[in-house]
């Protein structure tokens, strides 16, 4: 058997596809009962011993860089992974797949009718990641900064009317963890940008004086039966989001509108057959004004978070949230089940680790458990650790996503202080 992953009679197994380890483990063990054989590219020391299949080192053998689009091109092609979907088929006829970001260049998996997504296809994805798609879409239906969507050539004749003062925002169609989004403060620094792109169109859109930018998650079946949950408070660094608090320090009636934004799109986009899981991004001024920044077509680096806080106050009996959705992707429907209310006493802080300087990993921390770290409900873990002697490259080399949780806000800013000795520990001086 390919990866000697041995499969047992009468279970039914789910592939779950990700590029990064410490966003996508705690989600994978939420799926459990459904038997998941997780292939990730990369292959961190904290990764399980069972059903976990790593394609690092064949991308380092063909000489290709880890990322989405040659994890996607050796999973397609390789003859081992061939070999496991094809014993897969025999085994259980349909092969379910869950894809952290179901990509375009994933298309040519669904390509054989026995493989299902169990989320949004690629095409789907492709579409509703577009931000041109988003705005256009949306610009009737919830508060957007003043923007235009417009050619490169014509861009710098815009700059004057979007700018406020605080310069002109620009959103390329695609670009993930603010790769595709910069400020310019005036028209020679927009002019230089425009340089450096090939993207015909873009958005250009008024800089907003922002005070905190939430995100939060959203599960649709159907337009009539839409769950959202877990607004969280993101932490930026510049435009790249590197994780969340939970819950939102907002105020309760600001809180009430980023809901209220977050049902809007929901409803919008289910109206053209999309369903599954969501997340959303929002800004709020300095004045409190809320406003959409833009949508992610798949889970956010924080929704294993808000999937483990929920469970954690989960009605006896009740489905989870992976249950519900597995529900909204086979069937359409939450089956008449209903969302139960947000924790009141969980407390959660996520940040993907970056090192301040060049270096190498020094030790471990023995603690990388979410789930565990939830039945607790204190304490904190790193998710997804380096190897020993792993080099790493200042503001640059991720090494895993620091998890603290607590009982109060007090209790988690004293367990965000005590985490930072370890980190630095886990990566020297």
């Amino acid at each position: 058997m390919a990866y000697n992953i041995k499969l047992e009679k009468g279970k039914e197994y789910l592939i779950y596809i990700a590029y990064c380890f410490a966003s996508s483990f705690p989600i994978v063990q939420l799926y459990k009962k459904y038997n998941p054989i997780f292939i990730c590219g990369e292959n961190p020391i904290d990764a399980p011993k069972k059903n976990f299949i790593s394609v690092r080192e064949e991308l380092e053998a063909l000489k290709m860089k880890v990322n989405l689009e040659n994890i996607a091109k050796v999973i397609v092609n390789s003859k081992k992974l061939t070999g496991l979907f094809n014993s897969l088929k025999k085994h259980q006829g349909e092969v379910w797949v869950k894809i952290f970001e179901n990509d375009i260049v994933f298309k040519e998996l669904f390509n054989k009718p026995y493989i299902k997504s169990l989320g949004l296809l690629p095409e789907q994805n492709n579409r509703l990641s577009n931000k041109l798609y988003q705005y256009e879409l949306l610009k009737d239906v919830v508060p957007i900064p003043e923007f235009v969507i417009t050619k490169k050539e014509k861009a710098v004749e815009h700059f004057g009317r979007l700018d406020n003062g605080n310069g002109v925002f620009t959103h390329l169609p695609y670009g993930g963890a603010g790769s595709g989004a910069r400020i310019h403060k005036d028209k020679a620094s927009l002019a230089k940008y425009l340089a450096t792109i090939t993207d015909k169109k873009f958005i250009l859109a008024m800089t907003l004086d922002v005070n905190v930018s939430p995100s939060i998650d959203i599960l649709i079946a159907n337009k009539d039966e839409i769950f959202i949950f877990g607004l969280a408070d993101q932490i930026l660094d510049g435009l790249k989001c590197l994780g969340a608090t939970y819950p939102s320090v907002l105020p309760t009636n600001i809180r009430k509108e980023c809901y209220d934004i977050a049902y809007k799109v929901a409803k919008k986009i289910a109206q053209s057959g999309i369903k599954g899981y969501i997340t959303i991004d929002l800004i709020v001024d300095k004045n409190n004004n809320v406003y959409f920044c833009e949508i992610n077509a798949r889970y956010a680096g924080t929704t294993h978070n808000r999937m483990l806080a929920m469970e954690k106050v989960k009605p006896l009996g009740s489905p989870s949230i992976v249950d519900l959705e597995v529900m909204a992707i086979k069937e359409g429907t939450f089956n008449g089940h209903k969302l139960w209310d947000e924790p009141k006493e969980i407390f959660w802080y996520k940040k993907e680790i970056f090192p301040e300087f060049n270096g190498t990993v020094k030790q471990l921390s023995m603690n990388n458990d979410s789930l565990e770290l939830y039945k607790k409900g204190k304490g904190f873990v790193i998710v997804g650790q380096r190897r020993i002697g792993t080099v790493f490259i200042k503001n640059k080399t991720s090494l895993g996503n620091l998890i603290c949780i607590e009982k109060t806000s007090k209790k988690l800013e004293k367990s965000i202080i005590l985490s930072n000795t370890v980190i630095k520990k886990y990566i020297g001086n």
